[in-house]
């Protein structure tokens, strides 16, 4: 249950599924506003994934992901290698 608050509290659940794809907005010549996609397929990314019955949501990240996304999965990590170092 904690870490299920934890998602509500980043409001992961309203997160877009990829942040794998960077968007900008330039100004053309003439005054006209435009915007670009790049996206880095081949960066390396993580997904982290919740699903419970017939729900899933997943979010896949590289470097442009919410900081607190990222806090939360190595705060997961961190406690599971407390959990296999102990036994």
């Amino acid at each position: 249950m904690a870490l299920l608050n934890q998602l509500y509290k980043i409001h992961f659940f309203e997160l877009p599924a990829k942040y794998t794809t960077r968007y900008s907005v330039f100004l053309r010549d003439g005054g006209i506003v435009a915007t670009s996609a790049l996206r880095m397929n081949d960066a390396a990314s993580t997904s982290v994934c919740f699903e419970v019955d017939k729900y899933e949501k997943c979010v896949a990240y590289s470097r442009d992901a919410p900081c607190e996304l990222e806090n939360l999965v190595n705060s997961v990590f961190d406690d599971l290698e407390k959990r296999v170092g102990d036994k």
